[in-house]
């Protein structure tokens, strides 16, 4: 654990016994596996699902792997990405939210849970549901995205292994893993063949090769 940088970015904890995943994104990588596992060994974790698993198949089946870095503004939307791709859903995964920015929309309700929810809409009475209404007049949707990140440049990084990684703030990624980002910007356009074993080239040029 001490290896995870203590910087923003979207992870996955895999269970290798049963393959399915749990995605989610933090500003603090570190600390929120900490924060996971702490739930988890105490059989206090939110996720019913996870903690499950957890129970069942033991602490050493379970891995925190890094899927991105980038910045806490993009959080939302490359977690959404990586819901989208893995689909970490029912049978493939433990997430029961649809939507990174949004946990509790499209979610799947137990059949007590929708009785429930039913049954609280039964006792809204007509003035609430007006004053409600009213409330919603107005409000604007906000801005998904900012046009100063939808221009954010995008990286595949490889690591000495070969674990590739998408990275949106190359001079963010170089400080949480002691790298020089001039000698990885002379590795993506060639001046370089790699920097400490890392290697580096814009996500479009490698997309566009593909």
């Amino acid at each position: 654990m001490d290896k995870l940088p203590r910087t923003s970015g979207v992870y996955a904890i895999i269970c290798a016994a049963t393959g399915k995943a749990y995605v989610g994104s933090t500003s603090n990588l570190r600390y929120r596996w900490k924060d996971h596992r702490g739930k988890l060994r105490h059989n206090k974790h939110p996720n019913t699902s996870l903690q499950a698993a957890w129970d069942e198949h033991g602490e050493s089946a379970f891995t925190f792997t890094v899927l991105e870095l980038c910045e806490r503004a993009l959080l939302s939307e490359r977690e959404q990405h990586y819901f989208d791709a893995l689909r970490p859903f029912d049978e493939r995964g433990f997430n029961v939210g649809l939507y990174a920015d949004s946990p509790m929309r499209g979610r799947v309700h137990t059949t007590e849970t929708r009785a429930k929810i039913r049954a609280a809409k039964a006792n809204i009475t007509p003035e609430t549901r007006a004053k409600m209404s009213a409330a919603q007049k107005g409000r604007k949707a906000p801005c998904v995205i900012a046009s100063n990140i939808a221009r954010a440049k995008a990286y595949i990084v490889t690591s000495p292994d070969g674990t590739q990684l998408h990275v949106v703030n190359l001079a963010e990624f170089c400080r949480a893993h002691g790298l020089d980002q001039a000698s990885m910007c002379h590795v993506m356009t060639g001046r370089q063949t790699h920097h400490k074993g890392w290697r580096c080239e814009h996500a479009d040029e490698k997309q566009g090769g593909a």
